[in-house]
């Protein structure tokens, strides 16, 4: 394998440091990637985006070396190099993953240096034994000091904040002696105030002429943070552009081959005198909700926003029996009832897809056919006999009404995109027949065309008299669809705005 270049004193501006040289990979009955090339400039941001399937996911586990692509060249520094193993790629680069990958009981140069404890920022001694901790903690703390910050390095790891977690992610790339750090979705957990730390965080790094490739769903960030812009679609690259030469819609059109509609279309026809739910003085035995009262009318989309802490998505929780109630009544259409178990508010007709929907909503090991009747089985059986009959109707007409995108409804959950994991999600409610759908996050990972997808599938589910709650914490999509919005703060309900004329900008001054 060619030795790794030692480049710390020739990064030159706009020099092309990292070339993807017609990368092709493909899969049984797929073309993940066709001939793909892609310059990655010395110390800069690059934002790679694309739509679910578009090919980012492959051509990241190339770089990293889970993948091994079936032709084309990878270069760094004008030397090619071979990726075989992830170990491999660790010499030249480092990937940050959406979940953290930190030992939260180890401390934060302990987690730096995980991979070579024995001499920290220096070539590993053979058959070494002993750990070298005055050492550890000195070269930790150069690192971090390189960043531009100052902490302890003896601290623990889960006494970290999460943006301070991030950062330890970061500087144990700069500890292994990673020249390009892959970021994917960084900010998809964080609070609006840490991410701007983050993004101080990758100045600082552009500083230290360190490359980042960006990917994200998040447009508006790709903007505020990437130089330039490389977009996929079907496998292809359709082109690499200068941030600040195109805008967000040129670049939604060119990942989805098609202008979406980016006006705020919001539910028609809600009369808020046609009450389908009411929550009066609600409290929960943990105080996270303290004394909240609110309404849902049918046909409407009743939107909360709120920071991490605010209580905003623990009012779906509760809804759908996951928290327990310490007073305060819920009132169903006229009906007084006691969430107490998810099976009792499923039974009430009151859907939930989680902010997490793989680890909550869906099971991963199980085909379509089951995650989309889990929620009906009495229904659909006779003394434990599923009618299959009956079974296969109701799915073919729940994933055909989602629009899910799918090859058999015995294919495993774990084999679709986030967005069609949402979809799933929803097809699973349209069969429960719920009055009530409550999202958490509902499009999360989500790429920006299963988006508008999605939004359109909660109108119209609310246009056939249901009622829908989001919690997000994207505030333009809560403006986007939403018939009414709530602020909450610290488990409380502070104020509720008609969405007829909000603006954003109106809305992050009541959250500040």
């Amino acid at each position: 394998m060619p030795k790794k270049q030692n480049t710390g004193n020739d990064r030159r501006p706009n020099k092309e440091f990292l070339e993807l040289v017609e990368i092709s990979k493909s899969f049984p009955g797929v073309q993940a990637l066709d001939r793909v090339s892609i310059s990655v400039r010395q110390g800069e941001v690059h934002g790679l985006v694309g739509q679910n399937g578009a090919g980012k996911s492959t051509l990241l586990k190339i770089l990293t070396g889970a993948y091994r692509q079936d032709s084309g060249k990878i270069i760094i520094n004008g030397e090619e190099i071979r990726i075989k193993t992830p170990a491999d790629a660790q010499k030249w680069m480092y990937m940050i993953y959406q979940e953290r990958t930190l030992v939260p009981d180890l401390t934060v140069a302990e987690n730096m240096f995980i991979a070579n404890w024995s001499l920290p920022g220096g070539e590993k001694k053979k058959n070494a034994k002993i750990v070298d901790w005055k050492t550890l903690n000195t070269e930790a703390e150069k690192v971090i000091k390189k960043l531009g910050f100052d902490f302890d390095v003896k601290r623990l790891v889960r006494d970290l904040g999460a943006h301070e977690q991030q950062l330890v992610e970061i500087a144990r790339a700069l500890a292994i002696g990673g020249e390009i750090i892959i970021m994917d979705e960084p900010t998809a957990a964080l609070p609006r105030k840490d991410i701007e730390n983050l993004f101080e965080i990758i100045r600082q790094l552009k500083k230290n002429g360190v490359t980042v490739i960006y990917v994200s769903h998040h447009l508006q960030e790709i903007f505020d943070i990437t130089d330039r812009i490389t977009v996929l679609k079907d496998g292809k690259k359709v082109g690499t552009y200068e941030t600040s030469s195109i805008d967000e819609d040129q670049v939604i059109k060119l990942m989805v081959g098609k202008d979406l509609g980016q006006e705020r279309k919001l539910t028609a026809n809600v009369d808020q005198k046609n009450i389908l739910l009411e929550v009066k003085d609600l409290t929960t035995k943990d105080n996270i909700l303290k004394n909240i009262s609110f309404s849902l009318a049918k046909n409407e989309v009743l939107g909360i926003a709120g920071l991490i802490g605010s209580g905003k998505e623990a009012v779906g929780r509760t809804l759908a029996g996951l928290k327990k109630i310490e007073s305060g009544e819920i009132i169903l259409e006229g009906k007084k009832i006691l969430p107490k178990s998810p099976a009792y508010s499923i039974n009430q007709g009151i859907g939930f897809l989680p902010s997490d929907r793989n680890l909550e909503g869906l099971v991963l090991g199980m085909s379509l056919r089951e995650n989309v009747t889990l929620n009906i089985l009495k229904k659909i059986s006779k003394y434990l006999v599923i009618n299959a009959p009956k079974e296969q109707s109701l799915v073919n007409g729940a994933v055909k009404d989602v629009n899910l995108v799918y090859s058999s409804i015995e294919q495993q959950a774990d084999s679709l995109s986030g967005g069609n994991r949402q979809r799933l999600l929803i097809a699973r409610n349209l069969c429960a027949d719920s009055s009530i759908l409550i999202f958490n996050e509902p499009t999360q990972g989500v790429d920006v065309g299963a988006r508008e997808e999605i939004y359109d599938l909660i109108r119209n589910y609310a246009a056939f008299g249901k009622g829908v709650i989001i919690a997000s914490s994207d505030l333009s999509e809560l403006l986007k669809i939403c018939n009414r919005i709530m602020v909450m703060s610290a488990g409380e309900i502070t104020t509720t705005f008609n969405n007829d004329t909000l603006t954003e900008d109106r809305l992050l001054q009541e959250l500040a």
